[in-house]
């Protein structure tokens, strides 16, 4: 995934801290399955691999 965010495995998808908003603990969501990540935490974002590039680099 990339753009500094350190994901660790838990069950079928990936988790880590929300790059988007001051995350203390994982809300972030990839799942390789679907090719899709998405935040449970405040900003409650979430999309495509083309989603990420998007809202990454602006």
């Amino acid at each position: 995934m990339g753009f500094g965010v350190e994901l660790k495995k838990h069950g079928a998808e990936w988790i880590g801290q929300c790059s988007f908003h001051e995350d203390k603990t994982p809300s972030l969501v990839v799942s390789p399955k679907t090719n899709l990540w998405h935040c449970l935490g405040k900003c409650n974002v979430g999309g495509s691999t083309i989603d990420w590039v998007m809202k990454t680099k602006g």
